[in-house]
């Protein structure tokens, strides 16, 4: 795996295989013999599924701005005081949401309206967080818990 794609080394040179929606981490990662592409993730396998329109350079109609993945520290409710004060001085702090969802772990990200408005929230989020890198994903959380913001000075 590099970044988000998956590689397979066949005959004699590496070639991409999968794209994954966002970072992912597997201890192990397997291909059968009909192509299909199964990995180790929590305390279980899992076949991975072709996702249609996941390409946010098309026509994705669910930009989202995946930020990183929760401590397993943080409690249950954890309300990010620390991400929600960077992203209050965004221009558009009031036309994003904040949330969280469980994708095989925690993850915190940002519900957009635009491929547009999702670069400028990532360029707000690398000038104001350090060492955080955003990613602009087409996808929709199946169950968010919505974190509130507000806009700051």
């Amino acid at each position: 795996i590099s970044g988000r794609t998956i590689h397979r080394f066949d005959d004699g040179q590496w070639a991409p295989v999968a794209q994954l929606p966002w970072p992912m981490w597997f201890r192990t990662v397997a291909m059968d013999a009909d192509g299909v592409i199964w990995v180790s993730h929590g305390k279980g396998v899992a076949r991975l599924h072709e996702q249609s329109g996941a390409d946010v350079e098309g026509s994705c109609a669910t930009p989202f701005v995946y930020l990183y993945e929760v401590s397993w520290k943080n409690e249950p409710k954890y309300t990010y005081p620390t991400t929600r004060k960077a992203l209050s001085t965004f221009p558009e702090v009031a036309d994003i949401t904040l949330m969280e969802y469980w994708e095989g772990a925690r993850i915190l990200g940002i519900k957009v309206k635009s491929k547009e408005q999702g670069e400028a929230v990532m360029a707000h989020v690398r000038a104001n967080m350090k060492n955080e890198h955003p990613e602009l994903i087409c996808y929709a959380p199946k169950k968010p818990r919505v974190i509130e913001m507000k806009p700051g000075k």
